[in-house]
């Protein structure tokens, strides 16, 4: 039991902090800001990822998990979302989301 606790706190952790990035964001647009950049919603994500990552390269028992993507790759996928439409390249939207 003490072993699918301790296996299982990485999900609960990524679950916590998306909602905890959802929040923010929902909260900020009801304001009407949009924001690019924030310093606590960049260092929420950055821990998501960080979590991801871990997730990723323990789950894949043949050693082909990937732990060596960082933030900035989450940073780029929004920015081209941001500026290719669907339109332009579905493709490039889908690999992006």
């Amino acid at each position: 039991m003490l072993i699918e606790t301790d296996a299982r706190r990485y999900i609960r952790d990524a679950i916590e902090l998306e909602k905890e990035i959802q929040s923010i964001e929902i909260r900020e647009k009801i304001k009407g800001r949009i924001f690019l950049v924030d310093g606590e919603i960049t260092i929420l994500k950055k821990k998501l990822c960080k979590i991801l990552c871990k997730i990723n390269a323990v789950a894949n028992v043949e050693g082909k998990g990937r732990d060596d993507l960082n933030f900035e790759i989450l940073q780029e996928s929004e920015g081209i979302l941001r500026r290719v439409t669907k339109e332009q390249s579905q493709a490039v939207r889908y690999l992006a989301e």
